[in-house]
């Protein structure tokens, strides 16, 4: 397969948009072309070698038009997003702050948060399905009431969907929204536009502030949690109020979507499944694992390991490229120069099925979450929850496809999201 194909037709544009707009899943999208969109030329790169090249620390590939889009609007306003912001220097600048709230060596002082939603959660699986309670609960130290409630509170999970919809499209032709500004104007006009996602944040952020003002009431604060951390950073660096919305918005789609993933194909193939329980056996016979299960204890379970990247390599949560802007002196990419300004992308539904044979290669390609100085911060936070929440799930409850010869379906717009994937779960026994 090559690296990228040229394919100059101008009427191409109407094909790529009808293509996102009726959400064709990645088997349609095994393919690396080029188009033509408008006066601008796209790439989409199919070599994984290309990674460092365009993603890498050096920052000279700035994001492209497509993320100008991505912000949603609140009473005519899009507020900043650490994902959208286009220029890597600056993007460098206000990262350089929170880069040890994301730290590898952060996650235990987490773990409380997670810990405490999982059980919640575990209470109530019989009767409910949620996806978001524990990024929320881990950003503002709280359920935001998905679990209690046992529906879409305020219609976020909705509005999200909606709103990623609409990305994948306008992202296709940004100058909709950067010249005619619909978003504003849908804003004024429909005041219930106004993202829940958004108010999510500006509410709990006013609600902590009002703590912060009132000393003796402080007692049920964490200060520990994303938010507290943000908000204390805040005090130094009022910038820092980007990534915020950016944990909340792309958190909890992305883990929802890896979960299912892990769990459809180990129920597909049950060998597999039975391998991760029995690793999980031993490790409880052998006492190197607790109840619950420690982040610590998870690094130590390599089929798990293992699991979780195939899962995330098979289906990752972006369908779409991570657009970048070659710089003005133009790259070399895939043994072709490209002039600056061209638009070129590697989609992960595509980097993903390069035949490498090795593990490190693998490994070094996997693109679920980006990679270099753009990856995706909440990448150690997103592993945190699905590596302890994998694990006791399955110790705590038996899992079967409710039709096992079902498949699902999935809708391939910026996430791919699956659809119709039921199951049924049973108690398990103590042993």
């Amino acid at each position: 397969m090559p690296s990228f194909v040229p394919y100059l037709d101008r009427c191409w544009l109407p094909c790529l948009i009808s293509h996102v707009y009726i959400g064709c899943g990645p088997k349609n999208r095994s393919r690396s072309i080029s188009v033509f969109i408008g006066s601008v030329e796209n790439w989409s790169v199919g070599d994984p070698a290309e990674i460092p090249n365009i993603y890498g620390f050096n920052y000279d590939f700035n994001k492209s038009d497509f993320y100008t889009v991505m912000l949603p609007y609140i009473n005519g306003k899009a507020p900043p997003g650490a994902i959208t912001l286009q220029d890597a220097d600056l993007h460098r600048q206000i990262k350089k702050p929170v880069t040890h709230i994301f730290s590898t060596s952060n996650m235990v002082s987490y773990e409380s948060f997670v810990d405490s939603t999982m059980a919640f959660f575990f209470g109530r699986l019989d009767e409910l399905y949620t996806r978001s309670d524990l990024r929320f609960r881990g950003l503002a130290g709280m359920r935001y009431g998905f679990l209690d409630a046992g529906k879409d509170v305020d219609n976020i999970i909705r509005d999200l969907e909606m709103h990623f919809d609409k990305v994948s499209l306008t992202g296709q032709m940004p100058w909709i929204d950067t010249h005619l500004q619909i978003g504003p104007l849908l804003s004024r006009l429909f005041k219930q536009l106004d993202s829940p996602i958004t108010t999510f944040q500006f509410t709990r952020m006013a609600e902590r502030q009002a703590l912060q003002k009132r000393p003796h009431e402080k007692s049920g604060m964490h200060n520990r949690d994303l938010l507290s951390r943000f908000m204390e950073v805040q005090t130094k660096d009022p910038a820092i109020i980007t990534w915020i919305a950016t944990n909340i918005g792309a958190g909890s789609d992305t883990i929802a979507i890896i979960l299912r993933a892990i769990f459809y194909n180990l129920l597909k193939q049950p060998h597999s499944l039975q391998k991760l329980r029995k690793e999980l056996e031993n490790a409880a016979q052998a006492g190197s694992v607790s109840d619950p299960i420690t982040w610590n204890e998870c690094q130590k379970l390599p089929y798990l390991d293992a699991c979780v990247k195939e899962a995330e390599r098979v289906h990752p949560a972006v369908g779409l490229p991570l657009e970048r802007v070659v710089p003005p002196g133009g790259s070399k990419i895939c043994g072709q120069y490209l002039k600056g300004g061209t638009i070129v992308g590697i989609n992960a539904w595509v980097v993903h099925q390069d035949k490498a044979s090795q593990r490190k290669k693998m490994e070094q390609a996997l693109f679920t979450f980006g990679a270099g100085s753009r990856v995706c911060d909440g990448k150690t936070f997103s592993h945190l929850i699905i590596y302890k929440l994998v694990p006791s799930i399955l110790q705590a409850y038996d899992i079967e496809l409710s039709n096992p010869q079902a498949e699902w379906r999935d809708e391939g717009r910026w996430f791919v999201i699956q659809k119709d994937f039921n199951v049924l779960l049973k108690k398990r026994a103590l042993t």
